[in-house]
């Protein structure tokens, strides 16, 4: 099961004590489309660093459009 959805599944419900009853897999393609419905994600980093022209200081919430977003993910 190493890097499959039951290992995430197994990893959270421990790591976290909570129950996963249902999940969904997604590609990045999909994430991008989630994220462009929503009109863009808040994140805020624990730590900072700099991306592409981008500072993201640790603590402080970024607004991102969903190519940005997806370039994090990776």
């Amino acid at each position: 099961m190493f890097g499959s959805s039951g290992t995430a599944i197994k990893s959270v419900q421990e790591t976290l004590n909570v129950p996963i009853v249902f999940y969904a897999a997604i590609d990045m393609g999909g994430m991008e489309k989630v994220v462009n419905i929503v009109s863009g994600v808040t994140m805020m980093t624990i730590i900072s660093f700099k991306y592409e022209g981008y500072i993201f200081t640790k603590g402080e919430s970024t607004h991102m459009n969903s190519g940005l977003f997806t370039n994090e993910l990776r």
